[in-house]
């Protein structure tokens, strides 16, 4: 890309893509130059750090679509050893490689596209990453090109859309498939970092990679993104499963082991002014409530199968939302009417509820924004509506 078109795609780094194309159509420059500012806004928020390189270039829109946030890159390189010599075999955009870089002496990856892997080797010189080299090719035939213990990690993102387009998320339908490979991987390199799927089943994931070591359930306060599964030659122990919360500012994590067995979480009802606890997205799918409670014995569950906390007394370090209980009823009709009547505001959550939840939307009558939260739950006490405040102290 020219000093030119680089100065063209700032200048235009706001305008209509398609009256864009529709004024500069049948020019390969100018559409080149369009792809970029497309790409670039699309993946504005999650390449934030990347996207600061303006020579930096999308080989294509689907780039901008599938590639890692730098964030979660970020988080993939702490996984690794400083110095280690790490084999990418899926490669894709790179970002998760140039993550990599920044700690290990040497990162090769393979990109079986010969457009994805000219602007891979591209961009890892305009980032300044002389450490990566990026190879095209097919990554299982690569693989099983190599000498015993050539790298030392081997990271890999599988596909997991089916030839229809449709969502995989067991391990064996992906491609490539690590389950068949995990035996040849371990061979060229001592640990295997496998990507997945956030709708993976953690027993299925720990019964097909054995050897694993470690499994982390990483999200941000919204959602839970992604599970990797890290594989050691060798290890024969029970997995430690890491529940990883992610945001700008801050890093929380919450491990426990898998097997391990804990006491039951005692039980109370909701009232109000006590303390209300969530736990985010990635703590729920790490399954990890019972070590929760044994972690923080004063908590009560409302209900063994309602994985929502509270107690009496304000508990800091909890891996989860904090709410103050304003108000507590129980789901009857008069209830429902005075909700109804109310018109009351506040972001919608269920819990553990026999009914669906755009049906008590409805009949509540609820205008779902902040910055209250209305919970329908199970409590011991029955189906329940709490009416909860954030507690930001």
């Amino acid at each position: 890309m020219t000093n030119q078109l680089r100065d063209w795609i700032k200048a235009h780094a706001n305008d209509d893509p398609l009256k864009l194309r529709l004024k500069y159509g049948g020019d390969s420059e100018k559409e080149f130059a369009i792809l970029q500012i497309e790409c670039r806004r699309k993946a504005a928020s999650k390449l934030s750090d990347t996207l600061r390189c303006e020579a930096f270039e999308f080989p294509t829109a689907l780039s901008a679509e599938q590639c890692t946030s730098d964030m979660l890159a970020g988080y993939h390189a702490l996984l690794i050893e400083d110095g280690v010599r790490v084999l990418d075999m899926t490669f894709g955009l790179g970002i998760d490689a140039f993550h990599l870089a920044r700690k290990a002496s040497v990162v090769d990856g393979v990109e079986i596209s010969p457009e994805v892997a000219e602007a891979g080797q591209h961009n890892a010189a305009a980032l300044g990453a002389d450490n990566v080299m990026v190879i095209c090719g097919d990554s299982m035939e690569v693989l099983g090109s190599l000498a015993p213990d050539s790298f030392d990690v081997i990271f890999i993102d599988p596909a997991r859309r089916g030839d229809a387009g449709q969502r995989l998320y067991a391990l064996s339908d992906c491609r490539p498939d690590v389950t068949a490979l995990l035996p040849r991987m371990l061979e060229v390199a001592p640990k295997v970092i496998v990507k997945a799927s956030p709708m993976i089943d953690l027993s299925q994931c720990m019964r097909e990679l054995p050897g694993c070591s470690n499994i982390y359930c990483i999200g941000t306060r919204a959602e839970c993104k992604e599970v990797v599964a890290v594989v050691e030659r060798g290890y024969t122990g029970e997995s430690v499963i890491t529940a990883v919360t992610m945001s700008r500012d801050d890093v929380s994590e919450f491990s426990f082991r898998a097997g391990e067995e804990f006491p039951k979480p005692q039980c109370e009802g909701a009232v109000a002014g006590q303390f209300l606890y969530e736990p985010w997205p990635a703590v729920m799918k790490s399954g990890g409530m019972p070590a929760i409670a044994a972690a923080f014995p004063s908590l009560r569950k409302l209900h063994p199968n309602t994985h929502l906390f509270v107690s009496r007394e304000r508990i800091d370090g909890f891996p989860g939302d904090r709410f103050v209980i304003d108000r507590v009823n129980p789901y009857a009709s008069h209830v429902i009417k005075d909700y109804a009547r109310r018109k009351e505001a506040a972001e919608f959550g269920i819990r553990n509820f026999p009914i669906a939840a755009q049906t008590v939307v409805k009949r509540l009558g609820l205008i779902q924004k902040g910055p209250r939260r209305l919970f329908a739950v199970t409590s011991v006490n029955g189906p329940e509506l709490i009416l909860c405040s954030p507690d930001n102290c």
